[in-house]
């Protein structure tokens, strides 16, 4: 393995490349749902879920002193993926038109966070999810 990754950070961050590919490549299948804001959920309810294996990535490579940027790209098409599941939602009524990408954004990093904090099970996060759920849908 570090004939390919010499170091521990540049694994890592391969990890967290491939991670977020991932990602970006479910937000685009879901583009095409005929239920854009169920997709937009249930892409939402997913990042969540998998949040504690991004953040320890993220966590281990901080401490190994690594961030060559290799992930900004993904990272940044991730977010334009995301965007255009919202704007699919929110064109079709489903989701609140009011709501901006930095905003959603924020509820998904902090949703997130906050269940790898409180080490919430499944079933803690799809009632969190529910309430956050409640907030972007139209009235």
């Amino acid at each position: 393995m570090f004939r390919h990754f010499p170091t521990k950070a540049e694994l890592l961050e391969a990890v967290l490349v491939t991670r977020l590919e991932r990602l970006r490549d479910a937000a685009h299948d879901l583009g095409t749902a005929t239920d854009p804001g169920a997709a937009l959920l249930r892409f939402f309810a997913r990042i969540v879920a998998d949040a504690d294996g991004k953040i320890a990535i993220t966590e281990a490579l901080a401490a190994a002193n690594g961030n060559s940027g290799a992930a900004e790209r993904p990272g940044a098409e991730l977010r334009y993926a995301v965007g255009e599941l919202l704007e699919r939602a929110q064109g079709a009524g489903e989701v609140r038109r009011d709501i901006q990408l930095d905003e959603l954004y924020a509820l998904i990093v902090g949703t997130s966070r906050g269940a790898v904090a409180m080490a919430l099970s499944p079933t803690g996060q799809r009632r969190m999810l529910d309430v956050v759920f409640a907030g972007l849908r139209t009235a």
